[in-house]
């Protein structure tokens, strides 16, 4: 079970053997909750603004205490560091309608998510560079726990290995493809390096290949700022 830092009581329902007709409440459980309500999770990585550098993203239940971390070039070696960013977002910063109503099938809340920048890394080889997720990531649209789910989802991978997201329009379109999230919850969640404008439009070097992301949920004619990013790029 996804850990929500909630606690949670499951109901059953069920309709006639030919499912029609309204759902009757057949039981539901005792009030349940996780074994530990301060559990580091949603693990996932992602490339910073240089080549060795590395975003590791988490999520805790409280935000009372700074966490910490080690790391070094050497086992030998590790010391302590403290997280360097904080942050979380309420049903007050999205734009409206379903996503800011409280409830398990609308928002609730995401808890704090902590990052952290690992500098001066060392390349090594692995079968896997990245993983890329252009746009429509989760297709949420609304639906809180579902961001949660997702990211428990994709940990085994994410944690290992870079994952690298796009905007799309079931995260940042202001309607109902995104029933109003607004990317809201995508640009809190994930990072990309800071070279442009956030998750909306950057670019990456993944070894010999410059990726450049682009959104086509924002302006991208030859008078706007997106355009002008990609232009600054002619020589690469």
């Amino acid at each position: 079970m996804t850990n929500l830092y909630h606690q949670l009581e499951f109901h059953y329902y069920s309709r006639d053997h030919s499912c029609f007709g309204n759902y009757t409440l057949i039981g539901k459980s005792s009030v349940v909750g996780p074994l530990n309500y301060n559990e580091s999770t949603r693990i996932h990585l992602a490339y910073g603004n240089h080549i060795d550098e590395m975003d590791v993203s988490y999520l805790t239940n409280i935000s009372e205490y700074i966490p910490q971390y080690r790391y070094e070039l050497s086992p030998s070696s590790l010391n302590f560091h403290p997280s360097e960013t904080t942050i979380t977002y309420t049903a007050f910063d999205i734009c409206k309608e379903k996503a800011v109503i409280r409830g398990p099938q609308t928002f609730i809340d995401h808890r704090y998510m902590h990052i952290i920048l690992l500098e001066n890394l060392q390349a090594w080889t692995v079968n896997v560079t990245c993983l890329l997720h252009i746009g429509d990531i989760s297709y949420v649209r609304g639906i809180g726990a579902l961001w949660d789910a997702f990211i428990t989802q994709i940990q085994p991978i994410a944690a290992l290995v870079p994952y690298m997201v796009e905007i799309g329009n079931h995260e940042g379109n202001h309607g109902t493809d995104s029933d109003d999230e607004c990317a809201v919850p995508m640009v809190r969640r994930f990072h990309s390096p800071s070279n442009d404008n956030s998750l909306f439009w950057y670019n990456l070097d993944v070894g010999p290949i410059h990726r450049i992301y682009y959104s086509t949920e924002h302006d991208f004619r030859r008078t706007s700022l997106q355009y002008s990013g990609i232009e600054d790029l002619h020589s690469v």
